[in-house]
This record gives structure tokens, sequence and C-alpha cells, in this order.
């Protein structure tokens, strides 16, 4: 602000999180301070010098704001729990205690503030009102709910105004001018001629009640009481200006006694004044912020004294300039920390193979030596080698590396530290552009107390419960007593709420829970107010009456990524919302998404909150470019993404342990770019043909006569299906790799009968461990030292679906190994290469956990997963794999199908259902589908066939059922409910050929089977946000419906002529169009000028499909052209993987259709028809092969302009042509 402005004194080291508000008190002595981690500490002014008084704890969310009331006796805060407490100075005790508890808001409060004239409190919040609380001197009830900003409304200010409060990040900066008595021209900077000069204050603004509001909106709102009606439930007051009008959101105003309003915003401060009755004007902007400014306050008692506040962490990092070595392979650079105490870290950067930028910060000197754990294992050793790079320039303030082909560049500042990333010269990402990098560095607690002198906080505590004796736990962890009764979620949000000043802090904590159950705590303070243990979570946490001990202090780690011109960002899966992310700040969410691997019961839709799996790769797109971030972390990581008014998409990243080991994509299309990262990361694996076909499951088909009816059930009806599904209750007590003596006694030859009618059978085996004496598996487990132990050694004990079991621990090899093993050498009794696996439970869930798990990393299931596909492979080395699993991470794409979880029948469920599987697809998770129709309850008749016709063209297609509903197997359904089931699932096993060349680009390539708009056509900018409709390999356009009673569907259709499936109309995209969807079928086009092949001959089973004809679709544009690929090979094995495959190039051009093999298989499936769309009838066709040319019958059906042409017998596999003249 110029030279008349010094730094007076910096207060930090005593919060976890960031600093999100500040105040000083009327007279100048106290300072607030409300924080993310929950708590507010409150300064007071000792001999100059600023000391802590006391910290308040009470809610169970981040403090969002703080202010004092005009005499210094009240405090009020605001939290993300949708509170406001008011807290009040108790005399005799010297200390600060609760007044009362206000509850009304929708949304997160966001900002508080007193009245100067009265102590009434006004409220602001996520919900885009302000509520107005009328204060009779002892108490406050709510009088009014005042609208007009379009957006969050950030904060507020009185005329003649009490300091308040703001936002910041972990410190306070206290400014002042050198000069007591600074002239009102000298306040801002080094003007000499007055920036006031010129501009009128209003007689009355001293004088009237007026408070002015600011918010998302970038609006400036001027309020006038109507002084009559205050008290009273009528309006209480109205706009007189409605203004500002800035291009970004005013995130803090302010008003002091010389009628000055300063509002911040971005990284600004902002001179406003109000002129007349139109507007205000923005007289000065000031930048002296390196990031948002959250906070402004005048000091009251110092009218030309004000505090700020920013986003800015802790402990920031800049580049040592002596420590910057370049070789030929990399950068190496030293990250000095601002303050002393803390270790630093060593940056390095190098070039992957493709031009990948891979940038990896860890501790230079961490804790014993003892590296942090990283999860780099699961990418592709060969493309992870270190490429050449070039040293472009090195300074003192920055330094530049380039890949040896100088398509990508990496420019690194120092001071502040920033790293640019470019690609053909132009900037496309920025790290720490918000400076919001932070690293939290391994240390010991009396490390911590040295270096923080974090004082010790007392809190009395409660009356215990009496404890009920627990005999099991429901699905959603809910306990089961001894007495029958089950545990009541909402035990601990019964509290009654005192207002009576008579709280504790414990009391007002436990009322407060009341409010929100924390989905989304930031990355490593998932603590609730309750936890006393040690200083605000750092040492230890306390969640679900459960502890999770930090002997290393926290290791949180995080960085804010900017990414430039993109237009959408996708990925980040597993969330039931949008495919295109939503704005997490102040926008459709208004926490960031989280993942971490959870067994979500009864999961909500339209959430970003965590699920079953957690894959930390985003894409930024373009219509110019796809840019991809893979953020390597295994632990659980939150992300925020908000989209400035300034061209680019912003994103903040924080995980809860682990390193920073990022990754950055170049491609010009998503399709490049999803080649880059399953290069990385590993192809999705190509499944055996049979894994496409129709699965059935339940839980539990009975006994091995159950098991025998239904599938003869099939058989009799020829109805296709390929799978059998046993769930737990196969088992013996629900041990895996056992068989329920009773009802499975002869598990051989169950497998053998199914296989002998062309069908398989999966059974479940999930990584909990019955604790059992003489259970194999258990006694060898513990014997081998392979269980999961808790940090005091013990072997962790955690309580499932067999009650009281053991975890392996699947990090290590040696585990996976011995696990894998238990699939051959005739330790499974039924084993055989006709029976497969399928994976639950392995998040892992644990019912009496926190949040139903335990604490641990999110590669979990992943090693799981993994070791049971090798497993097969070990078994049935000629085999490929079929596991399927409900957890995944980043490369699972290499072990198998993943299915979306425990999804409710009903039609939210069914909607939520394409976005999600999307968001997987272009995250490499490209083999996954949902439990058809629904998982709980009983679907009504027209949503199981909605859901059987979307299930029919998913990349797995399985049904599935909890034990308590009706059996639901396709002919359990009444006519025509059946028949349309039916008809679905016939459909697809025709189209078995192009899900299976899909897969073989999938794995060639890394394309996904189910492929959002924004993937085939990827410069049409009105597809980028469509999650309605999606394409099944490059020329299938499915569009599901989602709705009940719908008879049509709506969706942007891409440009481009599309041909129905059904009835050969032709439509024309590149808009958003209504398409007919009757109860019969969904709407399903083939993109015109493709090709694709079809098996029209019905059989039972996909296995029984191998010697089939094919059918060509040929779907010529109006020029007379198409194109087309079709794959096949043995349909099982790995012969593909030695040339051992066909894939068919088919185009057809000026008449002449042509088929072209590349790879070495043969077989002799023939081309049965060719359907060909044609403007005209040829006068006759031919066929040549094997250089011998013969005539064919054909015939033309003018009102579909169809040509089809008979039995032309040339083999599927071979290089042939079809002439039409």
């Amino acid at each position: 602000m110029g030279d008349s402005w010094v730094l007076k004194e910096t207060l930090d080291g005593l919060h976890s999180k960031s600093i999100r508000s500040c105040e000083m008190s009327p007279d100048g002595k106290y300072i607030a301070a409300a924080s993310f981690d929950s708590n507010i500490s409150v300064y007071r002014k000792e001999n100059e010098e600023w000391k802590l008084f006391t910290m308040l704890e009470g809610h169970v969310n981040e403090v969002k704001n703080v202010c004092w009331s005009r005499d210094g006796k009240l405090l009020a805060s605001c939290s993300r729990d949708r509170n406001i407490i008011v807290w009040g100075y108790n005399e005799e005790d010297d200390e600060m205690d609760c007044v009362s508890v206000l509850s009304g808001h929708t949304q997160d409060v966001k900002f508080v503030r007193f009245n100067p004239a009265n102590n009434n409190l006004y409220s602001c919040s996520y919900d885009d009102t302000i509520k107005v609380w009328l204060y009779d001197g002892e108490d406050f009830s709510n009088i009014n709910t005042l609208r007009a900003h379009e957006g969050t409304v950030w904060g507020l200010a009185f005329n003649s105004s009490i300091p308040s409060a703001g936002e910041s990040a972990g410190q306070i900066t206290n400014l002042s001018t050198e000069s007591p008595a600074m002239e009102e021209e000298r306040a801002w900077g080094e003007d000499d001629d007055g920036i006031m000069d010129g501009i009128e204050v209003p007689d009355d603004t001293r004088i009237e009640a007026k408070f002015v509001s600011c918010g998302m909106d970038g609006h400036v709102v001027l309020w006038k009481e109507v002084e009559d009606n205050i008290g009273n439930s009528e309006e209480t007051h109205k706009v007189i200006l409605n203004g500002g009008n800035n291009d970004e959101p005013f995130y803090s105003i302010d008003w002091n006694q010389n009628g000055v309003l300063v509002a911040g915003g971005n990284n600004a401060l902002h001179l406003l004044t109000e002129v007349g009755e139109d507007d205000f004007i923005d007289a000065l902007e000031q930048r002296v912020h390196d990031c948002d400014v959250n906070c402004i306050r005048w000091n009251p008692a110092f009218p030309n004294e004000f505090v700020t506040c920013d986003d800015l962490g802790l402990v920031k990092y800049t580049v040592d300039p002596s420590s910057v070595k370049v070789n030929d392979h990399s950068l190496h650079a030293v990250l000095v920390p601002s303050r002393p105490q803390t270790t630093g870290l060593e940056l390095v950067a190098t070039v992957l193979p493709n031009d990948l930028f891979r940038v990896h910060v860890a501790e230079v000197s961490p804790l014993n030596g003892k590296k942090r754990f990283e999860a780099d294992d699961v990418l592709m050793p060969e493309y992870t080698k270190e490429q050449k790079i070039r040293l472009v320039e090195q300074d003192e303030e920055k330094a530049t590396i380039e890949s040896e082909n100088k398509h990508v560049r990496l420019t690194i500042e120092y001071s502040p530290f920033h790293i640019s990333y470019y690609v053909y010269d132009k900037l496309k990402v920025t790290i720490n552009d918000k400076n919001l990098f932070y690293f939290e560095v391994t240390r010991t607690k009396d490390e911590a107390i040295s270096s923080h002198q974090t004082p010790e906080v007392v809190v009395d505590n409660a009356e215990p419960k009496k404890e009920r004796k627990i005999v099991d736990y429901t699905e959603a962890g809910h306990a089961i007593y001894e007495d029958g009764s089950i545990e009541n979620p909402d035990e601990k949000m019964e509290a009654e709420v005192p207002v009576d000043g008579s709280a504790s802090t414990t009391e007002v904590t436990e009322a407060t829970e009341a409010t929100e159950a924390t989905e989304a705590t930031e990355a490593t303070e998932a603590t609730e107010a309750t936890e006393k243990e040690d200083e605000t979570g750092y040492w230890s946490e306390y969640f679900s009456g459960k502890t999770d001990s930090k002997p290393n202090g926290p290791q949180s780690v995080g960085a804010d990524i900017t990414f430039h011109g993109a237009r959408a960002l996708y990925g980040i899966p597993q969330h039931s919302s949008a495919f295109k992310l939503q704005t997490t700040v102040d926008g459709h969410f208004k926490d960031p998404y989280r993942l971490f691997n959870l067994d979500v019961f009864e999961y909500a839709t339209d959430r970003n909150t965590a699920l079953y799996g957690s894959v930390p790769f985003l894409i930024a797109h373009s219509e110019d470019a796809s840019l991809g971030l893979l953020w390597l972390n295994p632990t659980g990581t939150f992300v925020d993404v908000y989209a400035p008014a300034d061209g680019k998409q912003t994103t903040q990243w924080m995980s809860e342990a682990g390193v920073i080991d990022l990754f950055l994509f170049p491609a010009a299309t998503p399709a490049e770019l999803l080649d880059q990262y399953t290069r990385l990361t590993s192809r999705p694996m190509l499944p055996p043909f049979f894994a496409l076909g129709y699965h059935q499951s339940r839980w539990n088909y009975l006994d091995e006569k159950d098991c025998r009816d239904v599938n003869d059930k099939f058989e009799a009806l020829n109805f296709p299906y390929d799978v059998l599904w046993l769930d737990i209750e196969h088992t013996i007590g629900k041990k895996y790799f056992t068989w329920d003596p009773n009802n499975f006694p002869h598990p051989e030859q169950l497998v053998d009968y199914l296989a002998a009618h062309g069908h398989r059978l999966v059974t479940i085996i999930d990584p909990h461990v019955k604790k059992e004496a003489g259970y194999r598996i258990n006694e060898e487990l513990k014997k081998l030292g392979y269980l999961l132990k808790t940090p005091s050694g013990e072997v962790f004990e955690g309580w499932c679906w067999p009650g009281a079991s053991n975890y392996p621990d699947f990090t290590n090899p040696a585990v996976r190994q011995w696990w894998s093993d238990q699939f051959s050498n005739g330790l499974y009794p039924g084993n055989s290469d006709y029976l497969y696996t399928w994976n639950d439970m392995n998040e892992p869930s644990v019912f009496d956990g926190p949040e139903v798990t335990m604490p641990r990393d999110v590669v979990y299931g992943y090693y799981y997963h993994k070791a049971c596909a090798e497993g097969q492979m070990q078994r049935s080395p000629n085999q490929r794999p079929l596991v399927l699993t409900r957890s995944v991470f980043v490369g699972s794409q290499r072990n198998g199908p993943m299915w979306t979880g425990d999804v409710f029948s009903n039609w939210d469920h069914l909607a939520a259902t394409l976005p999600q599987m999307l968001a997987l697809s272009v995250a490499g998770i490209v083999f996954s589908g949902s439990d058809v129709p629904g998982y709980f309850k009983d679907p009504t008749e027209e949503l199981a066939v909605r859901w059987y016709q979307f299930g029919a063209w998913m990349p797995f297609f399985r049904a599935h059922a909890h034990i308590d509903t009706k059996r639901r197997e396709p002919w359990t359904f009444t006519e025509p409910t059946y028949q349309h089931i039916r008809n679905a699932v016939v459909e697809r096993y025709t189209f078995l050929p192009v899900l299976y060349t899909a897969f073989w680009q999938a794995y060639t390539t890394g394309a996904p089977v189910m492929r959002p708009l924004m993937f085939a056509d990827p410069f049409d900018a009105d597809g980028f946000a469509e999650d309605r409709a999606f394409m099944l390999g490059d020329a299938m356009l499915v569009v599901p419906v989602m709705a009940e009673g719908a008879r049509t569907v709506t969706t942007y259709v891409p440009q481009g002529e599309w041909v129905s499936i059904y009835d050969y109309s032709v439509v024309e995209g590149g808009k958003v169009m209504e398409l007919p969807a009757p109860l019969e079928h969904i709407a399903v086009y083939y993109r015109r000028g493709s090709i694709v092949a079809r098996l029209m001959r019905l059989r039972r089973s996909a296995l029984q499909m191998k010697h089939d004809p094919f059918t060509l679709m040929v779907m010529a544009d109006k020029d007379g052209k198409a194109e087309g690929w079709v794959f096949d090979d043995e349909r099982d094995g790995y012969g593909y993987t030695k040339g051992v495959y066909a894939y068919m190039h088919l185009w057809l051009k000026g008449g002449v259709l042509r088929c072209e093999k590349e790879g070495q298989f043969v077989s002799a499936n023939l081309v049965e028809r060719v359907v060909v769309l044609a403007e005209k009838a040829p006068t006759k066709v031919s066929v040549t092969m094997d250089g011998v040319t013969r005539p064919l019958e054909f015939s033309y059906d003018a009102e579909k302009k169809l040509v089809t042409i008979r039995k032309p017998e040339v083999r599927m596999t071979g290089n042939w042509e079809i002439r039409m003249e």
C-alpha cells in the first residue's frame, strides 16, 4: 500500500488449517481468528505483545467468520455446520462461554455481523440470503430473511461499523500507518493529490441505519433499515442501491468511520464510494496479495489501520537458486520453507515417454530416514523411464527445461514458487498459481511443541454413556445390540441446544453435530470437535468412536493447479454426480470432491462425496487441446474445482499424506490423451468373449438345485446368458474358499453342469478373513505375519459379514503372492478353469470402523483385485481372468471389470449411473456396469425394462439383487415386461462384435468402450457437458431412458447423420433433439458412414456363438462412403499378444466394399449377409476372394433405402471385396 504501511506482527503456528476470518475487538485489545480446523483462537494484547487468550471449540466444521459486538462483550462465529454460535465474556472466570446457538440457514453460514446501533445480528450464507436476528438483551430470534444477491452472500458492513472478520489461510497481517493521524488523502499510497478529492460522501452516510453486502455475483448492495418495522416480522430493510457490478466476486467489504468502503476480491483491494442513486465508483484498486483477499477489516479504535488476510498457507516454500541442478535427464531443486524448523523439500522434474512431464516433491530428510508410502508400482515401468531434456535457461530467478523435441517446456520460478507448463509454446498449466502449495513434514510431538509452542486445551469430559453389548452389525455399519435393538445413526445428534449461557464447549459440540454429517472434511482433518486428546488433531484424530493415531504428526500435502484455456474438466471418479465436473466454490457443490474408497450404504445421488473407487486423474478439455493430470497419491484426497471468469479452470488438490507426484499429459484430443494415460498406467484388459454376455446374480441362490433350476429355465426359454453368480451364503459361515456342505455338497459337479450348457460360475471372495480357530486361511495368514496390524502391533480386528474378521496386508507383494496361490494347487475345492471370482467389500469394508472402513490408503482394493486376477492366471495360464471388483484405483483396468456398487431400484439411481460410468471411462476404467435393475428394493416393471435396455449397452452387463428383494429373474416379470427384457438381452448378443472390437481398441489405444460425446467429437463444444447419451465404440449412439413414463428422450446429438437401428430413419445431428423411445426400446443409432458387424443367430450363450456367421451393417453416407473395423480371435487366451488375432478394416467407396486383415488369426466364420444403406438399388453385385469372382443375390427396400446382399460366404477374417454396380 505504499511506504506508509508497515508490518507490525505475524501470528502463526497455532491453527492446523487455514484461518478464514480475523477481527479486532472494539477496544483494539483482542483479535479473534476463525479457522478451518473448526476452532477459534482469541489473542489478547499484553505489554504491546499479542498472546493467546483462549481457544473456543464448539463448531463441528470449518469456522468461516467471527465478529465482535460493539461493546466487545459478545463474539459471534459461524460455520459450515450451518450454525452461528454467540460467545460471551465471563469476567469472573476471565473466559468466554457459549451464550446461544442459532440455526436456520439451509447452507453454510459464511459471515456474521453485529449491528453497531443495537447488537442485532446479521448472517450471510451460501443459500444466497441474509438473516436478521433480533437481540433482546438475553437471546436472539430470527425476524427476517433478506434476498437481493444472485449467489452466495460473502459479507456485509454497517456505516460507522465495528470491525469484522473475513478469510485467510493460516496467517494474519496487521497493517498500520507510521503516522498516528494519517490524513485521508494519503491513506491510499503515495498520491499527494488525494484520491477522495472531488468525491462526495452523502451527508447521511453516518446518520441513517445502512449497511452494504457483497457476494459471488460481484455486486455491492446498499440496504436501508425500515425503522418502524424492526422487531416485527414485516419488512425490516429495503434495497436502495444495487451496484458494483464487478467482473469477479467480492469476498469481503468494510465501511470505516470516515465513510470509506473497502472491498476485497481476487488478489485486489478496492476503494468504493457511493455516488448518487445509480452505482458505486471503484475509485482505486490495489494489488498487494499473491492470492485471493478473503478479509478486510478496519480497526475502530484507530480508523486508519486495517487487517487483511488471504489464502496463503502457514509454511511457504521458495526455491534455493544454488540448489538447482540440471543433468541430461532431470532437474533437481530444494524448496526452502519460510519456517526455520521445517524440513526442506526436494523437487525433481523429468520428462517421460510421449512428452509427459513428471514433478515429484518429497522431504529432503524424512523423519528416521523413512520415506512416505508411494504407489508408483501401479505404473508401467517402461513408461516411467526418464527421457533426455534440454536446459533452456537458468538464472537467479527461474529455470526452464524442455523435452528433447521441444514440444513441452517447464519453467520453475523460485520466489514466489510457481511452475509453468507449456505445450508448443502455449501456457497450459500453472502449479501454485494461487500460492496454495503446502507440504506438512514429518516430526515428533516434542519437536512440534518446542517449535510451535501450541498450548494445551483442557475441556471437561462429558458423562460417559452406559455401554451395551454389540453382537452384530447391519450393512450400514450400525451396531446390533444384545437386546435386539439397532444403533440409531442420529443418536449423537439429539442433544438439546442450550441458550442460557450454561453450555460447556462439549455440550455445544454435541448440539451442533446435528446439523451436518461431516462427509467431507479437509485432507488431514477428519476430526470431530469432540476430540480432546491433543492439539486440534495433530497427533491423533477421533472420529465415530475410533482413534487414528499419527505418531509423526499431520502429513498432508497439496497444491493448486490451474488449466489455462480449458472449457471443461472431467474425471476424478468415483462420484454420483454429473460427468462434467461442477464448481465446488460457490457453485453446484459446496464441498470439494472427495476421493476415498468407502462402502457407502444406500448412497445418495448428485453428490461429490466419496464412493467405492478413487482415480485421481483429471482431464482439462477445450476445442484445441486436452490436458491430463494424474495426481498419484494413494491416500484420501479432496479436490476443489472452480472456474474464475478469466478463461481458466482451477483445481486445488489436498491429500491426507504421501508425497506430491504429479504427471502432466499434453494432447490435442481426448483420444490422444487416453492413449498416453493408459500407456503409463496400463491398457485395459482384453476380456474373454463370454464376459461380454449377460450375467445373472442375486444374494443368494439357495443351493445347487436352485442354481440348476435357474440355468434350466434360461435354457428352456432360449434366453441367452453366460454366467451365474453365487454370493456369500454359498460358503461355510462366510469363510471364503469354502462351500456350505449342506447346500453345495458337490461344487465340482455344479461347475461342470453349467459348463456343459455353455455357461460359467462365479463365486464371491472378499478380503475380510473370519477370525476362527481351525479356519486354514486365517491361521496361515496369522502364522506368516501377513495380517494388518494396529499401531500398537496387534492384529487388526474389524467386523464384517463373518463377524469378527482380520484383514491381509495386500500392500505386501508376499501376501499377494500367497493369496494368488490359493486359487491353485488344490487349495480351493471346486476350483476349475470354469470358475471365476467376484471381489466385494474390498475398499475394505469394516462395519464397526469409522465410515464403515479403517484408517488406511486407497490402494487396498486395487492390490486385492490384482492378487485375485493373478491367482486366476496362475491357475489357468491359457485363459483370461474374470474378476469383478467394487474398489478401484489407478491401473485397476488391467485386472478386470468393476461395478458401481449398491444402487437403489429407483429412477434417480438409474439416471445417476450413466454420468458415473462416463467419468470412470475417461479415467481408464472402461469395463464397468451397474446392478440391473438396481440392487436395493423391488423395481417397478417399467423401471426394470428401462434398466435392462440401458444395461444391454453397458460394457459389463449383470443383473443383481439384495437378499431382501423378491426373486427377479427375467421370467418373474409379467408380459409384456418379460418380452421387452428378453429383446434387450438378445439385442446385446447380436452386437457383441461391436463390444469386442471396442475392447480391442481400448486394449490397443486406451479409448473407452463407453465414450462420452466430448470424446466422440472433441471439437464440438455443444457436446462437452452432455451426459444423457454416449457412444459405444466409434459407431453407435445410445440414449437411455432415465425418467418414468418417458416415451421420448432429449439429448444433444453429435454432428453428422444418424441412422436408427430399428427403422433406419435418419436424423441430422449438431443440435439438441427429442428422439423416439417407446417402451419397446431406447434410442440407438448407427453413425452414418460407419460399418458395424453383428451376430444374428440366437444362441444360449456367447460361448456357443464362436462359429456363427457375421452380418455387416454398412451405413453409407450420402456420398456412398463408409468405414469400420471388426476384431476377432480365439475369444480367450493370449494368442493376440503373439499376433494371433484378426483386425479387419472395412471400407466402402465407389460401390466397392473391401476387407483387409491385420494379424495372423484365421477362422471359418463367414459373412452371411451385408446390409447397405444406399440411395438407389444396384443393378448387379459380385464378390471376389482368393482371385475368384462370382455373382451374389440381393434385394432393395426402397422405403428404408437398404440393399441386402445374401450369402456372400466370404471368410470374415479374409481379404475380399464385394462390388455393387
